[in-house]
C-alpha cells in the first residue's frame, strides 16, 4: 500500500529582477548591499549574483513572489533573511572614497549535504 504525504509549500523566493535565485542552482554566490529607503530608517537590498548590470541607476532589488521589495531593518537582518533561504556569510568588503562607501556581503549557497 502506497501512503502519499502532502507536504504544503512555503515559498522562500529569492526573486532579483524576474529571476528566483532559489530556481538557479549555477549561482552558488551573491554580492548584497544595502540603500537606505527614505527617511523610514529600513533598507533595500541590492542583490548582484552575476548579471549583466546595463545602467549605475539599475538596481537589483529582491522581491517577493508577488513582486513586493522585501524592506529590511538593516544588513543584519537582511543576512538572517538570506541564511533562512540557504545562503551563507563567505566575507564583507567595502568600497567607497572620502565622501563614503558602502558595505558588501558576499553569499554562499549553502552545502546540503550533512
Amino acid at each position: 500500500m502506497f501512503c502519499i504525504v502532502l507536504i504544503p509549500y512555503f515559498s522562500f523566493s529569492q526573486i532579483v529582477e524576474d529571476v528566483n535565485l532559489a530556481e538557479k542552482p549555477e549561482v552558488q554566490y551573491i554580492d548584497i548591499y544595502s540603500q537606505p529607503k527614505g527617511l523610514s530608517g529600513k533598507v533595500v537590498i541590492i542583490v548582484n549574483y552575476g548579471q549583466v548590470i546595463k545602467d549605475a541607476l539599475d538596481f537589483h532589488y529582491v522581491k517577493d513572489d508577488a513582486g513586493k521589495k522585501y524592506q529590511f531593518n538593516n544588513i543584519q537582518d537582511a543576512l538572517n533573511k538570506f541564511y533562512g533561504w540557504g545562503w551563507e556569510l563567505v566575507t564583507f568588503y567595502s568600497e567607497g572614497n572620502q565622501f563614503g562607501g558602502i558595505t558588501h556581503a558576499v553569499l554562499k549557497r549553502k552545502d546540503k549535504t550533512p
